[in-house]
């Protein structure tokens, strides 16, 4: 801390405001300012579909797209129904939350042997091209 803030606080002097203060006029006019940079941005977000109906839109079709995509490996809603109605009470759903543990963890071991699964046979191809006993494929369509 410099001298003089310790002076000034030892001494209970109060520190002058630097600069003048906006006056009435300037404050309307940083006003006028804000409404017409607001006018500008709406007309631009408007022109460019950056709105909130273009962007209600799109996450629309983007979820409609996926739809067919998505692959619900465990039913959601009977835990979701049963935590949102217990809420206070969430052991009440205990039979339903092992289920859905079990149901994920199933899932994912399923997967991962799949995985396992497809790697084995990629790297059996490998050894068979580098033996030379695969044989070509012919491409019979045209």
């Amino acid at each position: 801390m410099s001298d003089n803030c310790v002076a000034k606080l030892t001494k209970g002097e109060k520190q002058k405001l630097c600069g003048k203060i906006p006056s009435k006029s300037s404050k309307l006019k940083d006003d006028e300012w804000m409404k017409k940079l607001k006018c500008l941005d709406d007309i631009h977000s408007h022109e460019n579909g950056l709105t909130q109906q273009a962007l209600e839109c799109l996450m629309c079709k983007v979820e409609m797209q996926l739809e067919p995509v998505q692959k619900v490996a465990c039913p959601t809603e009977r835990l979701l129904l049963c935590l949102t109605t217990q809420e206070n009470c969430a052991i009440k759903c205990k039979q339903l939350m092992e289920e859905f543990i079990d149901c994920i963890d199933t899932y994912r071991i399923n997967a991962i042997k799949a995985r396992v699964e497809e790697e084995k046979e990629a790297a059996q191809k490998e050894i068979n091209a580098k033996k030379g006993l695969e044989k070509p494929q012919i491409n019979l369509s045209l």
